[in-house]
């Protein structure tokens, strides 16, 4: 039986979110768009990976939700960038696009 530490046991979920996210392509789409951008709005993002604003949304909150990308709201519309520091799986993957 595989014993994890609680340390092991939180990278390993963290990790999972990470793949996870990393598994689709428009949201890495979206990840390789905000690296080339301070901060964008979804609106931006939707008319770039070519998707709706609610699909593109859905998208960027389970992103979110790996800490893979940062949100703001600035005046009535959200904004999204990458994380600072980025994750180490967020550095890996985005140095195959630069």
């Amino acid at each position: 039986m595989l014993i994890l530490n609680e340390s092991k046991r939180k990278k390993l979920t963290i990790l999972t979110k990470h793949h996870k996210a990393l598994g689709n392509k428009k949201r890495c789409m979206i990840l390789i768009l905000l690296s080339q951008y301070e901060t964008i709005p979804v609106w931006f993002i939707a008319q770039e990976i070519e998707l709706s604003i609610k699909s593109t949304s859905k998208h960027l909150l389970l992103l979110s939700q790996a800490h893979l990308v940062r949100s703001s709201r600035k005046k009535i519309e959200m904004h999204y960038s990458l994380p600072k520091p980025a994750p180490i799986t967020l550095k890996t993957f985005l140095k195959e696009f630069q």
